[in-house]
């Protein structure tokens, strides 16, 4: 079991507005490996404060992974879910209606456990991020890759 609280301020020079504090509350249950695959969920919460509160928020989201390492293909493949919700307070300035976000995210990383590049195992990885919002500008869809050098 793990938590983690995250306090953070963002300061937009241009635009003043926009400026915030956040707070983040994270929850991460591990199990024990089971049949070779290991489990975790998490769920967070999170809240931001802005001076218009059309930009402030309240949310959460629930997600998991598995992890599944193979010694017959020798690696190790992590697989990652999570969706989430945003409510924002205010009507929004430009739109004249309330903001609210659902977001989903997947993802598929790969790493070879024997293969070091000085010293260093490579993963890489690719994500899915989908945001659906009641205010259709906000809307949008992204593929990414992803590589890392683990220690």
């Amino acid at each position: 079991l793990l938590g983690e609280f995250k306090f953070g301020m963002l300061q937009v020079p241009q635009s003043p507005y926009l400026d915030s504090h956040s707070l983040f509350l994270i929850g991460k249950l591990a199990y024990p490996p089971a049949l070779g695959l290991a489990f975790s969920n998490e769920a967070t919460l999170e809240k931001a404060e802005t001076s218009e509160a059309a930009y402030s928020y309240r949310g959460g989201s629930v997600g998991g992974m598995m992890v599944w390492p193979s010694s017959t293909l020798d690696t190790r493949f992590t697989l990652y879910g999570s969706a989430g919700v945003r409510n924002y307070d205010g009507i929004d300035p430009f739109f004249g209606d309330r903001r609210r976000d659902t977001r989903y995210v997947a993802s598929l990383d790969l790493l070879r456990p024997s293969l070091r590049i000085r010293g260093y195992r490579p993963q890489i990885g690719v994500m899915y991020e989908k945001t659906e919002s009641t205010l259709d500008f906000y809307s949008f869809s992204k593929l990414g890759l992803r590589f890392q050098l683990e220690d």
